[in-house]
């Protein structure tokens, strides 16, 4: 996109960058200002107040936003009280990113939100220079984004990240339980809604008779690619069906799982803790894979949760299609 398109995009009211539901809603010239105590920077909003996606689209997105402004020394911040505080499993490290909820603007003279988008180049760049630069506003507020930079993911990561005790010490257990510290090789699956226990807005549920066909196909597939790939090495199988990970572990002998059900940060809004940290002990444990492998069909989604893990970990990462 022309960086003039983009710029009559930002200030355009009718413009998914520039968010009209979202203003018109959440924001207003009537607001209480903060004046002089507002902290000025960039603050990620993971809030309810739109669709934020799942845990990749948000640490893609996050880890990519907090690299711009890095460059360009404009102060970081993360607001994630969605659907639980980020806090719970991921607290700040070398970056002190977190901030309340009243420490964030609300008034358009002070705070304006917009709608990033991975296609757009250095997107917080221009949305600064617009802004934070010439003192318009003191917060820009970003809801999306998508591309950031494999080679120097990891070490952002880490800068931002730490785990919470209660995740590193879940994390410490599974490791020992499944793997003993040995090295081992991961597989990820992405059915979406094609098996009918996991919610999210892809696909639709297969007959009992095709589902599973499909679980034995991935489950023959998997047979070939340990013969083939990784013959000596232990097994880590990650999926968002409970029921294919079941059919899995009682089909193949030589995988672990991840005790849990899967669920997805966005559309399961009331779950025990639990739930919710399987999916960033699913995260990690992949990113400390030897190797990550993706495996798609013409019906499996190519989502981003492993990719995601490969960027934390600096993994080698592949999609196996067949």
């Amino acid at each position: 996109m022309q960086i003039l398109q983009v710029i009559k995009d930002l200030f355009n009211s009718n413009s998914d960058y520039y968010m009209p539901e979202v203003r018109a809603k959440y924001y207003g010239m009537d607001k209480e200002m903060h004046g002089e105590s507002l902290k000025k920077g960039v603050v990620m909003r993971y809030d309810g107040h739109r669709d934020h996606g799942g845990l990749a689209d948000r640490l893609l997105g996050l880890v990519d936003i907090y690299e711009v402004a890095k460059k360009m020394d404009i102060p970081f911040y993360v607001y994630h009280p969605y659907p639980m505080p980020l806090t719970t499993w991921l607290l700040p490290n070398k970056c002190d990113w977190a901030i309340e909820e009243q420490e964030i603007a609300s008034n358009l003279k002070e705070a304006g939100p917009y709608r990033m988008l991975g296609t757009m180049q250095d997107p917080l760049r221009l949305v600064a220079r617009l802004t934070l630069r010439r003192g318009r506003k003191k917060q820009i507020h970003i809801y999306c984004s998508h591309k950031p930079d494999k080679k120097t993911f990891s070490r952002s990561f880490f800068e931002l990240f730490r785990f919470s005790p209660m995740l590193q010490s879940e994390i410490d257990a599974i490791t020992g339980q499944l793997f003993d510290g040995k090295p081992y090789v991961a597989l990820s699956f992405r059915f979406n809604q094609l098996l009918g226990d996991f919610k999210d807005t892809i696909g639709q549920p297969l007959s009992e008779e095709d589902q599973c066909r499909l679980m034995k196909k991935c489950c023959d597939e998997i047979r070939k690619l340990k013969q083939s790939e990784f013959a000596d090495k232990q097994v880590l199988i990650t999926a968002d069906s409970a029921k294919f990970l079941a059919y899995a572990q009682a089909d193949l002998d030589f995988v672990s799982i991840i005790p849990g059900k899967p669920v997805h940060i966005s559309y399961d809004k009331d779950c025990a803790l639990g739930a919710y940290t399987k999916i960033f002990i699913d995260l990690i444990m992949l990113s400390r894979a030897e190797r990550i492998f993706l495996l798609v069909t013409d019906k499996l989604f190519q989502g981003r949760f492993a990719e995601l893990a490969s960027f934390i970990g600096n993994k080698e990462y592949r999609v196996h299609r067949f």
